[in-house]
């Protein structure tokens, strides 16, 4: 599962143990879930772009909820564009033009992208705007500026203590050198570039280093990389043995949040990321943070310090779990937007 439906399923899964009664609507069922959770399967015709799917299923979910779910006392909370929900949940930066045709109005797929994500966030009935980070938060107020600040919560994503269960933490590394460990599929967004360059420049300032990749596949990247023999390229995996690195590089250029760098603290590995990454929220400890623009010299330095930390000093950290994201929810949300709905019959 990717980064939001796996906020979505750990959620509903929390949400179905603090006693709420959780149905779900959604185009497809990738996984094997609850049984008290009430699923609902829309069947969306096949189109040839994902935003022309995106509409036709938005149109259905306000159709069921029409006719069948407006007569029940409930809370509609979508993680979609969807267009008669009382709580978004907003997991990603906010749309930008990138071309000349989406800037002139002339790109029909950026158009409505546009029209669904202003909907999302101001159709009449929406109550509250959750966000996955304040650095989310911050997009969207810059360019939403008539959002009300009463609007937003910030509820970031949970990490769940199960998922670490039988993993080693960070034992004592026998292989020789600092070893680096970077993590992301969208490696551009993610900063690879840069994290080589800090890789290759660590070797030459202050000792041996390798770079272990995990996400893309090795014909995917530029040939510097896959020919140095200090690199090596795994792909995707199930999951990454934290306990084999000493620090994860993490410069990404755009991370709304970026649960890799929960999952490194979990396991007590130091991180090394940009203020572009959402989960600087948590303010970890053994965490360095660097402007995406500063100097390669200060990137290098930052990582050579993270190196100094002994293996054997560092201990699991968790800021926030799965089961605190759903108290949230249930404590403070839910009945918020709840008293509203019941008193506006939005």
């Amino acid at each position: 599962m990717g980064g939001m439906e796996k906020y979505v399923f750990d959620l509903t899964h929390a949400l179905v143990l603090l006693g709420l009664d959780v149905s779900i609507i959604c185009e497809e069922v990738t996984d094997v879930y609850d049984p008290a959770i009430t699923i609902k399967k829309l069947e969306i015709p096949k189109f040839r772009h994902r935003w022309q799917s995106m509409l036709a299923f938005r149109e259905a979910v306000a159709e069921f909820c029409r006719d069948i779910l407006l007569d029940r006392k409930i809370i509609l909370h979508s993680h979609e564009r969807s267009i008669c929900h009382h709580i978004t949940t907003f997991h990603g930066p906010p749309l930008a033009p990138r071309s000349f045709f989406d800037k002139a109005g002339l790109n029909r797929r950026y158009n409505a992208w546009t029209r669904m994500e202003c909907d999302e966030l101001m159709s009449c009935s929406v109550q509250k705007i959750l966000c996955v980070s304040s650095l989310v938060q911050s997009q969207l107020v810059e360019k939403y500026p008539s959002l009300d600040s009463w609007n937003f919560e910030l509820a970031w994503p949970g990490y769940s203590q199960a998922e670490a269960a039988g993993d080693e933490c960070r034992p004592q590394i026998s292989t020789p050198g600092l070893r680096v460990v970077f993590v992301g599929k969208e490696w551009r967004r993610k900063g690879l570039s840069l994290a080589y360059k800090v890789i290759q420049e660590f070797r030459s300032k202050y000792s041996q280093c390798s770079l272990d990749v995990y996400g893309p596949k090795a014909y995917e990247l530029p040939g510097v990389m896959k020919r140095d023999r200090c690199v090596r390229v795994h792909g995707w995996v199930r999951q990454i043995p934290w306990g084999q690195f000493d620090v994860l590089l993490h410069p990404a250029k755009h991370e709304p949040f970026g649960m890799v760098v929960q999952e490194a603290r979990a396991r007590g590995l130091p991180v090394l990321m940009s203020d572009q990454v959402g989960a600087r929220d948590l303010n970890f400890s053994e965490t360095i943070t660097l402007g995406i623009d500063d100097s390669l010299n200060a990137w290098v330095d930052a990582l050579f310090e993270l190196s100094q930390i002994p293996p054997n000093s560092t201990s699991p950290e968790i800021k926030w779990t799965v089961r605190e994201l759903a108290e949230l929810h249930v404590r403070l949300i839910y009945p918020q937007v709840f008293e509203r709905i019941n008193r506006w019959g939005v």
